[in-house]
């Protein structure tokens, strides 16, 4: 062998190879079915939100929303820190209700229902303070836990 026919030969080689890598990249063969791509599974839309009417539920808003919360601020302040009576039932609204109405709202398929006007009248109720004529007024606070003084553990 001559000297340096080794190196031609592995020239050739590297060409052949880098051609058909380049004829195979821009040239794929037509029959050849396309990638699958992973479908995601598609949410399934959400109903519209109720703007007024009953039954109201979470996702409602309107007017009888609101008044639901106002009625919910009378019976405890606190519990709408967020959003306040802003007349739309969201997680916050939800929780509230759970919390001070359960017994009152109807339940269907673990989704809490406000059916009539009714059942609003119940909440209404409920959510006014009950005082006893020439009952003292009692208030309720939270007690803090005592801490140690510094330095003590």
């Amino acid at each position: 062998m001559k000297k340096g026919t080794g190196l031609k030969i592995a020239a050739g080689l590297a060409a052949l190879a880098g051609a058909y890598f380049i004829y195979k990249y821009f040239f794929p063969k037509k029959d050849k079915p396309a990638e699958k791509v992973k479908e995601t599974p598609e949410e399934t839309p959400k109903p519209a939100p109720q703007v007024s009417g009953y039954p109201i539920s979470k996702g409602s808003k309107g007017a009888l929303v609101k008044r639901l919360q106002q009625y919910i601020l009378q019976k405890d302040p606190k519990a709408l820190p967020k959003f306040g009576a802003d007349g739309d039932w969201g997680s916050e609204t939800d929780a509230a209700v759970t919390k001070l109405y359960f017994g009152i709202v109807t339940i269907k398929n673990g989704k809490m229902y406000i059916e009539d006007e009714a059942q609003m009248n119940k909440i209404k109720a409920a959510s006014k303070p009950v005082y006893k004529a020439g009952a003292p007024l009692v208030y309720q606070y939270e007690e803090q836990p005592s801490k140690p003084p510094f330095g003590q553990f």
